[in-house]
């Protein structure tokens, strides 16, 4: 997420262990190992246009040549903080849970919209 900072997946039912296991690798080294499962929404797009739907919304640059597989940008989609990246014939995007309707909303509209040809 930065240059000091992860945000890793894990399944729901094993985020305690996770956050243990991290915890004590760490031990002696500054860190914070914190679950914030609560906090964020993952939404999935799948689709052969996902790439328009997201550079409709965000100022990255969403360039194939620029933006690839194993890739992720944390921006802006609409005035939402998010972070995203492409995943098979769609993308993920993660966003705080109190903005994630809106976040819906938007991604919706930019897909009924349509491509506007920029890839």
């Amino acid at each position: 997420m930065s240059p000091d900072e992860l945000l890793l997946f894990v399944a729901r039912d094993e985020v305690g262990a996770a956050v243990a296991r991290l915890s004590e690798a760490l031990a002696g080294t500054h860190h914070l190992v914190t679950d914030v499962s609560d906090l964020r929404v993952c939404l999935r797009l799948d689709g052969p246009e996902v790439r328009e739907v997201l550079a409709k919304l965000t100022p990255a640059d969403l360039h194939p040549d620029v933006f690839g597989p194993a890739m992720v940008r944390r921006s802006r989609l609409g005035q939402v903080a998010a972070a995203f990246w492409l995943e098979g014939e769609g993308a993920r995007v993660v966003c705080f849970r109190s903005v994630g309707d809106y976040m819906l909303a938007l991604l919706r509209q930019s897909a009924v919209d349509g491509a506007v040809g920029f890839f």
